[in-house]
């Protein structure tokens, strides 16, 4: 796993930036209607992946609290 990650990360606000777009990658491997389209991310995509991001940083700071 160590291929993985291929740039160092600066900030734990990047370190859960790429979690969620690993997980949202995750996601979107299993349902294909959540994947861009060759010209732009779909809004629904877009949406999906800021809340997403929102409900991660919320919770990740609640529990650092």
């Amino acid at each position: 796993m160590k291929s993985a990650i291929k740039t160092p990360i600066r900030s734990s606000d990047e370190l859960w930036q790429w979690a969620a777009l690993k997980r949202f990658s995750d996601l979107a491997s299993k349902y294909p209607e959540l994947k861009p389209s060759a010209r732009k991310p779909s809004l629904m995509a877009q949406g999906i992946m800021a809340r997403f991001y929102a409900i991660l940083r919320s919770t990740i700071s609640g529990s650092l609290r």
